[in-house]
């Protein structure tokens, strides 16, 4: 009985100890998962070509911000008060001046071309485009 129990404890010794290896082993991969974590996040230029290292940044002082204030105030009044709807696309070509009785004239020769060719039959109608 007394080497009953000795080789109970020691086969439950060499059971065990592969799985706390194994468990060591996953502790020391989470710390060194943690450690390269908040390496990269204290250090954003790792991250490759994508985010390239940024130079040190001098902040705008009051009287800085003040004037470009001042500045950007003073151009979008004047952009307000001076609209120009073709700025971006420059201004559409204009066409010749016709006379209104010409284009009345125009406009009343096609009305009745059109009707004249409709009682004739030249003209299709609506969905009848296609047919012969």
């Amino acid at each position: 009985m007394k080497y009953a129990m000795s080789f109970a404890l020691v086969s439950a010794l060499v059971l065990a100890t592969p799985a706390l290896a194994q468990q060591s082993d996953k502790d020391a991969a989470r710390a060194a998962r943690k450690q390269a974590g908040s390496e990269a996040a204290k250090n954003p230029q790792q991250f490759g070509e994508r985010m390239p290292p940024q130079g040190a940044q001098t902040r705008a002082t009051p009287d800085e911000k003040a004037a470009a204030r001042t500045q950007r105030k003073a151009d979008g009044a004047d952009a307000a008060r001076h609209v120009k709807p073709d700025a971006q696309y420059g201004a559409p070509d204009p066409g010749a001046k016709v006379p209104s009785a010409e284009r009345k004239a125009a406009s009343q020769k096609r009305v009745a071309d059109n009707s004249a060719a409709n009682k004739a039959g030249e003209l299709k109608g609506y969905g009848e485009a296609g047919k012969q």
